[in-house]
């Protein structure tokens, strides 16, 4: 027990928690988590104990209840290779969708691989996309994709983008413009948070992309602030923006 609750404070130190999290987070953890915890780690090796229980304890630290039964079981039962895949795909991470314009497509025997995990929804043979919905706005018609507390907003009404450069970032479905992703399971999304978290990096990535798909049309990412979304950034493609100056 000494060396996970070093490994997790180890962690903590790298990632201490937010001031919204220590404001939410409980005085103590439960007892049946702790139990599990330590009957997964007693069975584990050291190095095992820092790179994966201890950062689980830690992120239950910083969020009570994150982890229940079944993710820990599924962290346990894990293999070493499905766990870097895992870990590679969720650098594309955005809330609980894999960007397939960053990942590209995953083969067949990686998706199988994740998907008995439990960490990732079967795509299928059609694949997984998001619509973007449309929302009222002041400048009229505005496409939209809530992201937890961000969003991208958009107000093209183009045809349907032709740019095979594009063709794993959208498409038009009937007349619905659609982003093309990877779902994780509500598991392997909790599971991702003890992942360096590139969300935002990846948001603003994923509207430059846009920008470009969609030009000439702009491309507003969102961030929720007191339980509204305000405007964080404006995206132009850049051919656009040098017409502009």
């Amino acid at each position: 027990m000494a060396t996970l609750v070093e490994a997790s404070l180890d962690d903590l130190k790298r990632l201490p928690p937010t001031a919204e999290e220590a404001l939410e987070g409980g005085e103590s953890l439960s007892s049946a988590f702790l139990d599990r915890i330590e009957r997964y780690a007693e069975d584990s090796t050291e190095d095992q104990i820092r790179e994966k229980w201890g950062r689980i304890l830690a992120q239950e630290i910083r969020k009570p209840g994150t982890f229940a039964a079944k993710e820990l079981r599924i962290l346990d039962e894990i293999d070493g290779k499905t766990a870097s895949l895992f870990e590679r795909i969720c650098q594309y991470r955005i809330d609980k969708f894999i960007i397939k314009d960053f990942s590209g497509d995953l083969p067949l025997s990686e998706i199988e691989d994740l998907a008995s995990a439990g960490l990732l929804s079967n795509p299928g043979p059609t694949g997984h996309s998001v619509r973007f919905t449309e929302q009222p706005s002041e400048t009229g018609r505005l496409l939209f994709i809530p992201f937890g507390n961000s969003a991208i907003g958009t107000p093209y009404a183009g045809p349907p983008p032709s740019n095979l450069a594009y063709k794993n970032l959208i498409n038009m479905n009937d007349q619905n413009l659609m982003l093309h992703v990877y779902i994780l399971t509500s598991s392997g999304h909790r599971i991702s948070s003890i992942l360096e978290d590139k969300s935002d990096n990846n948001l603003e990535r994923l509207c430059e992309r846009l920008a470009g798909c969609l030009a000439p049309s702009e491309v507003i990412r969102y961030k929720a602030v007191d339980g509204r979304y305000q405007i964080a950034s404006i995206h132009k493609n850049s051919a656009e923006s040098e017409k502009d100056n």
